[in-house]
């Protein structure tokens, strides 16, 4: 497990944000798949991210409906925990 990477989608929601304080508290390194960059500074000033700011690092995914959403982002991950649920559009039924 030591330093081992782990992909967390939804991160910034209720289960997943407790998935990403789970993993870094646990000693993994976190690669946290995000639809926007202002989710970033988010996370970066919660309280139970601070003492691990080193263990984790941001990838855009604006859209992860598309067949290489998370190519990039699964490059070099142990792990992924997928916790995000695409959200529909204006012209989504």
């Amino acid at each position: 497990m030591a330093q081992e990477l782990v992909l967390i989608t939804g991160g910034t929601g209720f289960v997943g944000y407790a998935c990403l304080v789970r993993a870094l508290d646990q000693g993994y390194r976190v690669r946290l798949a995000i639809r926007n960059e202002s989710s970033i500074e988010k996370i970066k000033t919660a309280p139970s991210c601070q003492p691990h700011l080193g263990s984790i690092d941001f990838v855009i995914v604006k859209d992860m409906t598309g067949e290489t959403a998370f190519d990039d982002a699964v490059q070099g991950v142990s792990y992924v925990i997928h916790v995000a649920s695409p959200t529909p559009g204006p012209d989504t039924v």
